[in-house]
């Protein structure tokens, strides 16, 4: 999910902690990445952790549980297009032992999945910091006042993302062989690749799976036609005989790279490795 309006101005405090706790990563039933988050002081809810997301959101039985105040309206660019969203106000977020606050966050549609997850944490919230996602090992740290290479001496020279629309992230990448852009999305759950890249990497179509249709955040519905990869060239690390989703979806408009060879990198893929990035200083490792 995308934002127009980046919401980083709007967290107004983090603790001063230099190095978090680390905190649980699980699947939700929908297959997304969530973490415990807790919200104005009450019980601690299910957020999907989104390095793809601009800003952070509310769903919309969650925020009516929550009384969560209303602060206006927003365009929001999800992966399957746009929609205006009402705004709420979070007056404390707490995360991996970092309170934020006050907060204010896109009221998305309830899931039609029926999935039982209460928002999504976006760059506003961990955009300051250097993440430490290790899904394999199933936790994740929100870092300050630590070098990368403290953690990581032995993995070697770093990727430089681009950044892209509202402070996301792009690296490179290869797909059989053919250079493109990945987007680094935490809160996607299958890896995806647009139209141009998928013909000048003659990505194979795969007849064992079929056509799914996808709704975004917004809630408003794609079709993803199934692919396989010969090899993909991703941070350093290559994956064979990789599986991948082929569309044209809004939000390679969005974040600038329409008329570019780009693919979303998912959870399939990250979740194979330990990733960190530095987003101050827009450097991506993968262990």
């Amino acid at each position: 999910m995308q934002n127009r309006t980046f919401l980083a101005a709007v967290v107004a405090a983090a603790m001063a902690t230099a190095v978090a706790a680390e905190i649980p990563l699980s699947f939700s039933g929908s297959g997304h990445v969530v973490v415990p988050v807790r919200i104005n002081g009450g019980d601690q809810h299910l957020f999907v952790f989104d390095t793809g997301a601009e800003g952070s959101a509310v769903y919309s039985r969650f925020s009516s549980e929550a009384k969560l105040e209303s602060a206006g309206r927003e365009e929001v660019v999800g992966q399957t297009g746009a929609a205006s969203l009402p705004l709420r106000r979070i007056a404390r977020l707490e995360v991996d032992g970092r309170t934020f606050g006050p907060v204010v966050a896109s009221e998305l549609p309830d899931r039609p999945d029926g999935a039982v997850m209460a928002g999504i944490i976006g760059l506003d919230i961990m955009g300051r910091y250097l993440v430490d996602f290790d899904l394999s090992a199933a936790r994740l740290s929100l870092l300050d006042g630590v070098e990368a290479e403290q953690l990581i001496a032995s993995q070697g020279e770093p990727v430089s993302a681009r950044i892209l629309t509202g402070g996301l992230l792009a690296v490179p990448v290869k797909v059989n062989g053919v250079a493109g852009w990945g987007i680094i999305d935490t809160g996607a759950r299958e890896s995806r690749i647009n139209t141009k890249f998928a013909n000048l990497a003659k990505v194979k179509n795969d007849d064992a799976r079929a056509a799914i249709m996808v709704q975004g955040a917004t809630n408003t519905s794609s079709s993803l036609r199934p692919g396989r990869t010969r090899t993909i060239r991703l941070l350093g690390q290559e994956l064979s005989d990789a599986p991948i989703r082929i569309a044209d979806l809004p939000v390679f408009d969005a974040f600038g790279l329409g008329d570019e060879p780009a693919m979303i990198i998912g959870a399939d893929y990250l979740g194979h490795y330990r990733l960190l990035i530095d987003f101050p200083t827009r450097r991506v490792w993968w262990q």
